[in-house]
């Protein structure tokens, strides 16, 4: 995925999901708490509407 988002395959967005969630899924302290990984506040998130 990395490497997708070096070829402009993908938006960077796409691998920062990919690693917030598994640093979810294996609880990892460490990453959990970093800016880079959280970027813009909760208030400034996309919204879908059904």
């Amino acid at each position: 995925m990395i490497e997708a988002y070096s070829l402009a395959d993908v938006p960077l967005i796409v691998p920062i999901i990919l690693i917030n969630h598994h640093v979810r899924t294996f609880d990892q302290l460490d990453l959990r708490d970093q800016c880079y990984l959280h970027p813009h506040p909760l208030d400034l998130r996309l919204r879908s509407h059904c």
